[in-house]
C-alpha cells in the first residue's frame, strides 16, 4: 500500500522540473528590450519592475528564459535549490538567465525576518559582500555567489574567507 501511495504521489505531484514550466512568479511578465532599453521583468501587477541591466544577473540579459531567485547562502534549502538551478543553467546555456537577489534570513538587515537562526548569523555579511562584488565587477558575481554556497554553515572562518575571495576577484576597495 505504501509503494502504491508513493508511486501515485509521484504521478500526481509535480516534479521539481515543473517549476520551470510554470514560470515567472506572481503575475510576472517578461518585457523584451525595446528601442535601446533593456529587457525587464514586471511582477506583482507592476509594483515591482526589474531592469535586467540593473540587477544581479547570471547569464545573458538577452536570454529567452529568465528566472528570479531570492536566496540566502546560509539557508540549506537555498543551497539545494542553487545546485538544481546551476544544473539547469548548464543544460540551457545562454537561453537561461537568472536574476539572483540576496535576501538574508537575518533580523539585522531583513525586517520580514523575526528570528535569526544560528546558521544565518552571517547572512547579512555574505549578502553585502555579494552585492559589493556585483557593483565592482558584474562579470564576477555568478562565480562569487557559487563560491559563497560552498562555505560550510556555521563556519567561524567563512566571513573572513569570503572577504578575501571578494578582494581577490575585484580588489579590496
Amino acid at each position: 500500500a505504501g509503494l502504491i501511495l508513493l508511486c501515485g504521489g509521484q504521478l500526481v505531484l509535480p516534479s521539481p522540473r515543473a517549476l520551470w514550466e510554470v514560470g515567472g512568479g506572481p503575475n510576472a511578465v517578461y518585457v523584451p528590450a525595446e528601442g535601446g532599453g533593456g529587457a525587464k521583468i514586471s511582477m506583482y501587477r507592476g509594483h515591482l519592475e526589474l531592469d535586467l541591466r540593473e540587477v544581479p544577473l547570471v547569464g545573458s540579459p538577452e536570454a529567452t528564459h529568465v528566472g528570479v531567485v531570492l536566496f540566502d547562502v546560509t539557508c540549506p534549502h537555498c543551497r539545494e535549490l542553487h545546485r538544481y538551478l546551476e544544473t539547469e543553467r548548464m543544460r540551457y546555456g545562454q537561453a537561461l538567465a537568472l536574476v539572483e537577489l540576496p535576501l538574508p534570513l537575518n533580523t539585522a538587515c531583513n525586517p520580514a525576518v523575526n528570528y535569526t537562526g544560528p546558521d544565518n548569523v552571517n547572512a547579512s555579511t555574505y549578502a553585502k559582500l555579494a552585492l559589493a562584488v556585483w557593483r565592482a565587477d558584474r562579470r564576477q558575481y555568478g562565480d562569487y555567489v557559487d563560491y559563497l554556497f560552498t562555505i560550510p554553515l556555521c563556519s567561524t572562518t567563512g566571513v573572513a574567507a569570503a572577504g578575501q575571495r571578494a578582494a581577490l576577484l575585484v580588489g579590496g576597495a
